[in-house]
């Protein structure tokens, strides 16, 4: 199965799921292939469990110091690291989720779900791995970038802003924060 469309991005991190919104809303097709989890790092294993394990630390910690707030615990405070990793859990999927419906409602954005492989400069291949990934299988996706794309919009800037060459016209599309 060959499809095209006039953007592909790979991996569904903190850039890729709002660079697909913006081209969406600008009329554009895009496919997003993600081979693990939507959201990254940040979402999955670095900012969002991080802050959420300091956080119960620090709700701790607070708790032992009482006194210097004028309260009083009855009793020792207890850290149960079962429910503090459940409640991480809960908070990262939560996100995680929230990012991969938000991809699969957007117009014009279809989901790939695959390691992605580049055949040439506008084809990926779309591989789902397999046996926790010591080897890859075809799943039978090839995107195509559409060849004119790119080079059609910045003809249109040149055309509506009298830019006198396709370097300005670029300038011009990030000054003014258009989709190139």
């Amino acid at each position: 199965m060959t499809s095209s469309y006039d953007a592909i991005i790979i991996g569904a991190g903190q850039a890729g799921p709002p660079l697909a919104g913006r081209l969406t809303a600008a009329g554009m097709s895009v496919a997003v292939i993600e081979r693990k989890l939507f959201g990254g790092i940040c979402v999955n294993t670095g900012c969002i469990p991080t802050k959420t394990l300091v956080a119960s630390a620090y709700a701790a910690h607070l708790a032992r110091r009482g006194m210097v707030y004028g309260f009083r615990i009855g009793g020792e405070v207890a850290v149960d690291m079962k429910a503090v990793k459940a409640r991480k859990d809960e908070i990262s999927t939560r996100a995680r989720n929230g990012v991969e419906c938000w991809l699969e409602r957007m117009e014009h954005c279809a989901i790939y779900r695959g390691h992605a492989r580049f055949l040439s400069p506008r084809e990926v291949q779309v591989l789902q791995l397999v046996a926790r990934g010591l080897s890859n299988r075809e799943i039978g996706a090839t995107l195509l970038i559409s060849e004119h794309t790119a080079a059609n919009h910045i003809r249109s800037i040149l055309r509506k802003t009298g830019c006198a060459n396709r370097t300005e016209a670029a300038s011009y599309a990030h000054r003014h924060q258009l989709v190139v």
